[in-house]
C-alpha cells in the first residue's frame, strides 16, 4: 500500500498546477475505461461534462467543490464521489487540488 501511495504521489507531481486554470490530463483510455487527472487552481473550475459511464472522482490533494447535476458537494483529499452514468458534473478548486477521475463505460 505504501508503495502504491508513493507512485501516486509521483504521478501527481508530473502534472503541476497552472495558475488560474483547471487542466484535465488524460492518463489512460480504452473502449471501456478512461482515467484522467485534473489539476485545478484555487478558484478555477473545470468545464461541465457528462459521465458517459459510471464514474468515480477521487480527491488526491487539496479541496474542491463538485457540482453533480444541481448539487454542490465538498470533496477533500482522501474522499471520493460517485458519479452515476449520464450525470452532469464539474469541479471547482476551493484550494489547489488534484482529482483522479475514473470512468467505466
Amino acid at each position: 500500500m505504501t508503495q502504491d501511495i508513493r507512485q501516486l504521489n509521483r504521478l501527481t507531481q508530473q502534472y503541476p498546477y497552472e495558475p488560474g486554470k483547471a487542466v484535465r490530463h488524460p492518463l489512460a483510455h480504452s473502449a471501456s475505461l478512461s482515467i484522467s487527472l485534473y489539476a485545478i487552481w484555487r478558484g478555477s473550475a473545470s468545464a461541465p461534462c457528462t459521465a458517459e459511464g459510471e464514474a468515480l472522482a477521487i480527491c488526491l490533494e487539496g479541496a474542491a467543490e463538485a457540482q453533480r447535476e444541481v448539487q454542490m458537494l465538498p470533496l477533500c483529499a482522501g474522499q471520493c464521489l460517485p458519479l452515476p452514468a449520464g450525470s452532469r458534473f464539474a469541479f471547482r478548486g476551493k484550494e489547489n487540488c488534484k482529482l483522479l477521475l475514473i470512468v467505466a463505460e
